[in-house]
């Protein structure tokens, strides 16, 4: 038994222990660069995260303040979104209000025996837009001839009343179609008719081009047209064209007398 005792002592310390259960290998030794390195690609990722979510919240604030962003996704700098901004509102500001008030004329063209080609007339025009919805009014009051002194203006007076809509419109263009009524009156009696007409503008910031027509069918006949070039500076307008305008009153039994008119026509005025 002794003996037994003595060669497993002599065993133990001929082995070593070998240890039981799952074996941990050794733990390595992280250096400081390591450590560095790992902390700055956390920091990277932190911050690229960051910058998307600050780039998505720019994009939706400048969709509702009305910005643009251009098609990859990416926010066009701070100057083009104001920008875009700005004239997104001066490209709406055209069709809320608008006032014209100008004075016209039409001097009748000399034939070469003397002879004038129509009467002479002076009148106004005002012109209201506000949003879509159009006015025009006109009057125009028949002359013998602008050298008269004795007798300058006739007993004939023109009215257009017309109310209606801008069926196209941008800042310095504008379509109108138009109806309503016109007169054509005298000292002795007045003749009414209702009316429709159109008006054409297109330009740039200074300059344009103006077209318009006015029709009466029954009651008594006119057509009246104009084309006109256009010149802006600031709230003052000056326009300088050909304008016709053809009357019939024949139906009536006492006629006033009416003569087809056409010649050069100017205006002056104000715009606001």
């Amino acid at each position: 038994m002794l003996s037994t005792l003595m060669i497993a002592a002599s065993l133990s310390l001929a082995f070593p222990e070998v240890p039981v259960g799952p074996v941990k290998p050794p733990e390595e030794e992280v250096t400081e660069e390591q450590a560095q390195e790992v902390q700055d690609q956390l920091e990277t990722e932190q911050a690229a995260r960051d910058q998307a979510a600050l780039e998505q919240a720019e994009k939706e604030r400048a969709a509702r303040s009305g910005g643009q962003v251009d098609r990859s996704g990416d926010r066009f700098s701070d100057d083009q979104r104001d920008w875009g901004y700005e004239d997104e509102k001066k490209k709406k500001s055209y069709d809320r209000f608008q006032l014209r008030a100008l004075a016209t004329t039409i001097l009748p063209m000399r034939a070469r025996d003397g002879s004038t080609g129509g009467e002479f007339l002076i009148g106004v025009r005002g012109e209201l837009d506000v949003r879509r919805l159009s006015f025009l009014f006109s009057w125009d009051q028949g002359g013998v001839t602008p050298l008269s002194l004795s007798e300058p203006l006739a007993d004939t007076s023109y009215w257009n009343g017309l109310l209606g809509a801008s069926v196209w419109a941008t800042k310095h263009s504008r379509v109108r179609v138009l109806g309503g009524m016109s007169a054509l009156s005298t000292s002795r009696e007045a003749r009414f008719g209702p009316s429709i007409g159109t008006t054409v503008r297109l330009g740039v910031p200074v300059v344009s081009i103006e077209g318009a027509v006015i029709y009466t069918p029954v009651g008594f006949q006119q057509v009246d047209a104009r084309g006109e070039l256009v010149l802006r500076l600031l709230i003052f307008e000056a326009r300088g064209g050909y304008r016709a305008r053809w009357v019939d009153t024949s139906r009536s039994a006492d006629r006033p007398v009416v003569e087809p008119t056409g010649g050069p026509t100017v205006s002056l005025g104000l715009i606001f």
